[in-house]
């Protein structure tokens, strides 16, 4: 029938009209949330991992730090607030994460964002064990040991890097913060250690593809030293 014909398409074109009004205002909704929804705290989005985020006005005066130091979570997620670091190993107050960055992998903290811990803006040493804690066997001297954790910044990355390497924008953030620290701290490449370096663990995984990060920071090295 023709009028009918005519009514189903009348219906149609409303429903689709309806449909794609309700889907412009969820757009909408989305964008703003978005626009008022402040970052996690601490965090530095990828286009501001420059010197200045990295050494915010207000921090603790610079401590001398000679050694930077990598970890993984051995966690496929967390961020600062959830992933209480410390209070798994039980070596610092519940809630103040055992590092001085945290980086994200997009899950618990966005993709590559870079945070720096209460820690870092105190300038205090990572952690400090108790006097009766076990710990792993050493494969440094246990002076060389205790002057690397006292004067080593501890950068830990989350996830498992047994099981599967960092996504690329951690990488990233990764050489950018290694290359800025070791560049503030002349801290050389010999002094980028592993946790594995230093004690008889597996961490930070043998996923991390560390010979890709020396390579990286030590081009932008060379770079900075060449004459204008």
């Amino acid at each position: 029938m023709p009028g009918k014909k005519r009514s189903d398409t009348v219906n149609v074109k409303r429903v689709g009209t309806m449909l794609a009004a309700l889907l412009a205002a969820m757009a909408v909704g989305v964008a703003l949330c978005w626009a008022v929804m402040p970052p996690p705290r601490g965090a530095v989005a990828a286009e501001q991992r420059t010197s200045s985020a990295i050494f915010p006005e207000g921090m603790a005066p610079l401590r001398p730090w000679r050694f930077i130091v990598l970890h993984h979570t051995a966690t496929e997620q967390g961020d600062v607030q959830s992933l209480d670091l410390a209070r798994r190993r039980g070596v610092a107050p519940a809630g103040e994460p055992a590092c001085h960055f945290l980086i994200g992998n997009g899950r618990g903290l966005a993709d590559g964002a870079l945070v720096c811990t209460d820690r870092w803006l105190r300038q205090e040493p990572a952690f400090e064990l108790p006097a009766d804690s076990a710990e792993p066997a050493l494969r440094v001297a246990a002076a060389d040991y205790a002057t690397i954790r006292r004067q080593g910044i501890t950068v830990t990355l989350v996830g498992d890097f047994a099981r599967h390497g960092p996504t690329a924008k951690q990488m990233d953030t990764l050489a950018d913060l290694v290359y800025t620290l070791s560049d503030r701290f002349a801290i050389p490449l010999t002094d980028v250690l592993l946790h594995s370096d230093v004690q008889a663990v597996s961490c930070p995984g043998p996923q991390l593809p560390a010979g890709d990060l020396f390579r990286r920071v030590g081009e932008r090295c060379r770079g900075k030293a060449r004459p204008q």
